[in-house]
């Protein structure tokens, strides 16, 4: 679903979501462990208004798993995760 964003790492999309313009947002973990959100246009096509060039990456420095995503009257987004300690 995100190919056309990073198509050399595997992702896992954990959630969706409809803005108040119906814009279609989706969160997922990269296997890397730094979470992604993307925007997409009502037409399915990347929306490059959002973040850089219709998503934005975040690398917390630990491996983190994105687990939620909500879309505020405002239209901002709101992702919600943990991280995992490694021994």
């Amino acid at each position: 679903m995100l190919r056309h964003i990073a198509p050399h790492l595997t992702e896992i999309v954990t959630a969706i979501a409809l803005d108040n313009r119906r814009r279609i947002v989706v969160a997922g973990t990269f296997a890397n462990g730094r979470l992604m959100v993307a925007r997409f246009k009502t037409d399915g096509s990347p929306d490059s208004t959002f973040g850089q060039k219709s998503s934005s990456v975040f690398n917390p420095g630990v491996h983190t798993l994105d687990t939620g995503l909500a879309v505020r009257s405002d239209d901002n987004v709101v992702l919600v995760g943990h991280t995992i300690a490694y021994p």
